[in-house]
């Protein structure tokens, strides 16, 4: 009788350790650097007499989203600048160069941006964002 259970214990205990989900580890591979460029450029003309006191500054975000997991990781603010200085074409675009190490495969990155318009004091503020996927590495963000 004190077998049957020694042996109905360990049998329960083999299967439960089979049923217990194990965790994948991460390899080195799964892992890697992603790296953004930010394009920023005017989206109209900005030469005209009533833009000479108007500002904006770009403020960007970066964060990786791993399910339901959101993690900060980068952010920057572009100084501000009179409308008129920003380029014109997206080929003459202002650019920024930004590199986010530990990317998993399965991790996403969302980039959220603010553009902050100063005229003479008076301060609009508007936001956007974009959701890179793997092989997408460019945002265009446009004032």
């Amino acid at each position: 009788m004190k077998t049957f259970w020694i042996t109905l214990l360990a049998s329960l205990f083999t299967t439960g350790l089979l049923l217990v989900p194990h965790q994948e580890q991460q390899t080195c591979s799964d892992v890697k650097e992603q790296n953004i460029q930010l394009a920023i450029y005017a989206n109209k003309n900005y030469t005209a007499p009533i833009y000479t006191q108007a500002y904006a500054k770009v403020i960007v975000a970066v964060s990786k989203v791993d399910g339901r997991v959101v993690t900060p990781v980068y952010q920057t603010e572009i100084a501000p600048m009179q409308l008129n200085e920003f380029p014109q074409q997206s080929s003459a675009a202002l650019l920024k160069n930004i590199r986010i190490p530990n990317v998993n495969n399965g991790d996403q990155l969302l980039v959220d941006y603010t553009i902050e318009y100063n005229t003479n004091g008076t301060i609009l503020r508007i936001g956007g964002n974009s959701t890179l996927q793997t092989l997408q590495n460019t945002v265009a963000i446009t004032v």
